[in-house]
């Protein structure tokens, strides 16, 4: 009954609307930050092994710094299958006219393929994965609302999904470059 980090990583990028895994992509470590804050925030799922997700207030808004972590491990364990994306999709964008620059920034490091917008979706080896060593063992109401909280956020336009966050959350975003063109300043 214990989740790690990556084990609620997994369980967000597997959670469908049908309730079972799913390939389905989640575009851009943003809309991953935002949707991991809500699920540790609104559901009430955090880490119960090893060390949880540790938010801090940044440019556009909480973050936790171990989500790059987990994303290159799961990529290098063959769970993970994270795509490039030349531009950030009309959504991504949203009524902000937010830019790529402006979404990405130093937060992920330096190499030139963490600047780039990529798309994140579990491998069919992720998903046995899940099936097989996640989901036994977590709570059936941990993945029921992880799978929540993607089913009613992750389908926000970005815009949309930060002015949620930054209105709900505003201790959040102290120190965010992008608080006045999100709140409408």
């Amino acid at each position: 009954m214990t989740l790690s980090r990556t084990d609620i990583l997994m369980l967000l990028l597997g959670s469908g609307s049908s309730g079972r895994p799913s390939h389905d992509a989640i575009q851009g470590t943003t809309r991953l930050q935002k949707l991991l804050f809500l699920i540790e925030h609104e559901a009430g799922i955090k880490a119960t092994e090893g060390k949880d997700f540790d938010f801090s207030a940044y440019k556009f808004g909480p973050v936790s710094k171990e989500l790059y972590d987990d994303l290159e491990k799961l990529e290098n364990l063959g769970f993970l299958e994270a795509k490039g994306v030349a531009e950030p999709s009309d959504s991504e964008i949203g009524e902000f006219d937010l830019s790529f620059e402006d979404l990405m920034g130093d937060e992920e490091q330096e190499s030139k393929e963490a600047l780039e917008e990529r798309r994140f979706k579990l491998t069919s080896q992720g998903i046995r994965w899940l099936n097989e060593r996640i989901i036994p063992k977590a709570r059936p109401d941990a993945a029921e609302k992880i799978r929540k909280v993607r089913g009613k956020y992750g389908s926000f336009a970005l815009s949309d999904l930060l002015y949620y966050v930054y209105t709900k959350y505003p201790e959040w975003t102290s120190a965010s470059e992008i608080k006045d063109r999100v709140l409408g300043h």
